[in-house]
């Protein structure tokens, strides 16, 4: 690293400050006041500034969860990407290695059955199933309590290709997805971009349910740097 740049000294002040923010669910900002923009975020993510220079910004990261919870996110693809980098060489071999495999067996497997010798193919599995969940009229959970009169939403467990209909009003952009027990404990995460497709912002992911166990949970929804949003959702 080179000299001046943020230590892991100063990441972990960062990180210490935005836990308790998230872990007490303290300092929102829904209108982003005094926010630096995302290329400071992603300058200090990546690491790229100064001590000199990013230490105006620490105190506000610790008091504002939008602006800790972007950062998160950015700091984690610069873990990825160095990672994704170190590996690549592994990874080509790993993919030659694969497709080997797979233009050996045809991309099936094969299963013989009866005694006549004849070849039954399917696919092999993992495939995704198509899901939609419409959010348009649904109350948002104030708390824990389910929303009186309105019953939980429904998703299956497995590997979904999830079209989600957002709440009316909701505009195009990149939004996150998670599951959790309770708010930002997730279990699962994802993202991806909304558009509008006849008046309606549609947000398209795919999840995979497969890990968890049927039950009720929170599904947050929420666009990038905005609050969440949580609803009731039964997993069969």
């Amino acid at each position: 690293m080179r000299d001046g740049a943020l230590t892991r000294s100063d990441e972990a002040r960062l990180l210490k400050a935005a836990q308790r923010v998230l872990l007490q669910g303290e300092f929102p900002n829904p209108v982003r006041t005094g926010c630096p923009d995302r290329e400071i975020l992603r300058a200090i993510a990546f690491r790229e500034l100064t001590l000199e220079q990013v230490a105006g910004w620490v105190d506000h990261l610790g008091f504002c969860s939008p602006c800790y919870v972007e950062y998160d996110a950015l700091r984690r693809q610069a873990v990825s990407r160095r990672w994704i980098q170190y590996g690549a060489v592994a990874a080509g071999i790993a993919l030659v290695v694969a497709i080997g495999i797979w233009a050996w067996f045809g991309g099936w497997r094969q299963q013989r059955i009866g005694g006549g010798g004849e070849i039954a193919r399917r696919e092999e599995p993992g495939s995704y199933q198509p899901f939609l969940l419409d959010l348009r009229n649904r109350a948002v959970l104030r708390g824990e309590e389910s929303v009186p009169g309105e019953s939980p939403l429904e998703l299956p467990r497995g590997r979904l290709s999830l079209s989600i209909y957002l709440p009316i009003g909701s505009a195009p952009g990149k939004y996150e997805f998670e599951i959790a027990r309770e708010p930002e404990k997730l279990l699962v995460r994802a993202e991806g971009a909304a558009e509008l497709h006849d008046g309606i912002a549609t947000f398209k992911i795919k999840p995979n349910l497969e890990p968890l166990r049927p039950g009720s949970y929170l599904v947050g929804i929420r666009r990038i740097g905005w609050s969440w949003r949580y609803y009731r959702v039964v997993l069969k």
